[in-house]
């Protein structure tokens, strides 16, 4: 992973897709309408199931600090990241405040709107001041 970090093998490849399902019921489940269509399913299970593995064995190897100004998004009642990590997060960035918006893990279902309002209102200024 470029030297910054190392995802170790775990659990969530070995996963029974019932298994799975349920273990993504910790980071706020799946639409029903998507766990009922096999297709759907069938497209997403492989990315889902790398998606988990970084989350639960990823670990990085030293501290990272990103340069550029940068927004930290996060579910006011998310069970997984919760405001105190997203607390930690914002010493890795530079010129960054948490934002924490209605919702949990999958907090952009209930906030789309402030969401689409934040980062256009974050990107607005960084458009103006780009060279015509």
């Amino acid at each position: 992973m470029n030297g910054i970090g190392r995802a170790r093998r775990g659990s969530a490849t070995r996963l029974t897709d019932p298994d799975f399902i349920a273990r993504i019921g910790h980071y706020g489940g799946l639409p029903e309408a998507v766990t009922n269509d096999p297709e759907m399913m069938s497209a997403l299970i492989k990315p889902m199931r790398a998606d988990v593995e970084i989350l639960e064995t990823y670990r990085p190897e030293a501290p990272v600090r990103l340069a550029c100004p940068t927004t930290l998004l996060g579910g006011e009642d998310d069970p997984v990241v919760r405001p105190d990590l997203l607390e930690r997060w914002a010493s890795h960035v530079h010129a960054s405040v948490p934002v924490l918006l209605p919702g949990g893990h999958f907090y952009f279902r209930k906030s789309l709107p402030v969401l689409i309002d934040l980062v256009v209102s974050t990107l607005r200024p960084v458009l103006r001041a780009m060279p015509r």
